[in-house]
């Protein structure tokens, strides 16, 4: 993507471009006439102008080329864009000039998915992989271990679905993306934002370790969450106790009561065997989602943290919603549950209603988590505060988090 230097740079001589074409659209609005060389050169200008702000030589909100012009009712049509493409143009100039480059940043993306159509963001993004270096491209080939990823980047087979889909994604969900950047309640989220959702078309790995957290467990950032001693924690995805045992080191034994859930036996009794004798804990092996019903471990995925459930298979596990299997208040929600995250949210619809838990989501499982899981807890109660934390260090962004506190 262009750098906002670049655009600083550039942006007087952009503007006064803008006010070249509005003087002759002024004029032909007035003589109804155009000549040639204009109607010429108009075309170039218009696509440079594109390029330079939006990466595309057109934008969706063009309809109309010079060619078409035949008669002076396509003339005036032709204006009409014409005038339009300019107060867009402004309006983009204004918003990636703003005071402070995270907003600028922020404005160049979002302007980015909602004019430039889905192919060309996927192309782009193809030819921005293609001039990265070969071990980048080797990084990105060989992520098969993330079974949650809904396609490939491999540059020797020329499969790039995963970029198709992440293209898609954001043509779908460009006014979530602006809706989530400005409901983020730190710059830090804001900011962790911009660069996930940069990264997935321009694939520069040095952001990976500037962004993910340094600091803090990874649940547990204690700019953002305090504890007491009244805290009842449900930690859906407990794996080996990894979380519960975090929650301990940063806050020591402060806390009333924790449900445990895992689904996999296995990996149910590692749980309780790294969690003995802790007091007042008690152990779900049951997956979590809507319903309480019966569902199956996923076969296609090997055994481990990121197991998932399945609506067929062989091994049986029971599945329960948090409204139905925890009938006291609960302080805490912790979800790690490979892209059942949505359904388990709802299933806790009357606990973040009534009691509203700090809820601490995983939101990288489905590619559209990020936008779609704060939009879900923010149906449920407005007054959450939203904040985005990134603990990622693979190859494709992975582990970060909604906290709604």
């Amino acid at each position: 993507m262009r750098s906002i230097a670049e655009i600083v740079a550039n942006a007087g001589n952009v503007l006064e471009t803008i006010k070249d074409i509005r003087t002759v659209c002024d004029s032909v609005e007035q003589t109804h006439q155009i000549d040639g060389q204009t109607l010429d050169v108009i075309p170039e200008i218009v696509s440079g102008i594109n390029d330079f702000l939006y990466h595309s030589k057109q934008i969706s909100v063009q309809k109309l080329t010079a060619k078409t012009i035949m008669d002076e009712d396509c003339l005036s049509d032709y204006i009409t864009e014409l005038k339009q493409l300019t107060d867009v143009w402004e309006t983009s100039l204004t918003h990636q000039l703003k005071d402070g480059s995270m907003d600028a940043l922020f404005w160049n993306l979002y302007d980015y998915f909602r004019f430039v159509d889905a192919g060309t963001i996927y192309q782009n993004a193809v030819d921005q992989l293609l001039q990265r270096p070969q071990e980048v491209k080797n990084y990105l080939r060989n992520m098969d271990g993330f079974k949650w990823l809904q396609g490939k980047i491999d540059d020797e087979k020329k499969d790039f679905s995963l970029i198709r889909v992440y293209a898609d994604m954001v043509k779908e969900h460009v006014e979530d993306f602006r809706w989530l950047y400005e409901r983020l309640a730190d710059n830090r989220s804001k900011m962790i934002l911009v660069k996930l959702a940069q990264y997935w078309f321009d694939y520069d790995l040095a952001w990976l370790s500037r962004f993910h957290e340094n600091v803090f467990k990874d649940y547990f950032d204690t700019d953002l969450i305090s504890c007491t001693e009244e805290e009842v924690l449900v930690d859906c995805g407990a794996f080996v106790g990894d979380t519960i045992l975090d929650y301990i080191d940063t806050y020591g034994a402060k806390y009333k009561k924790i449900y445990a859930y895992e689904i996999i036996p296995e990996i149910f009794e590692t749980l309780k065997e790294n969690t003995a004798g802790m007091e007042n804990l008690v152990y779900r092996q049951a997956g979590v989602s809507d319903q309480k019903g019966t569902m199956y471990i996923d076969e296609n995925v090997p055994r481990g943290g990121g197991s998932r459930m399945a609506a067929e298979g062989r091994e049986k596990i029971d599945v329960v919603s948090l409204d139905e299997d925890i009938q006291e208040p609960v302080s805490i929600i912790k979800m790690d549950i490979e892209g059942e995250e949505m359904k388990a949210l709802r299933g806790s619809q009357k606990h973040i209603t009534e009691q509203k838990p700090k809820l601490l989501i995983s939101a990288y499982h489905r590619p559209a988590d990020i936008f779609d899981i704060p939009r879900q807890i923010c149906g449920m109660r407005d007054d959450y505060k939203i904040y985005l934390r990134f603990n990622g260090r693979v190859a494709w962004p992975a582990d970060f988090v909604i906290f709604a506190i």
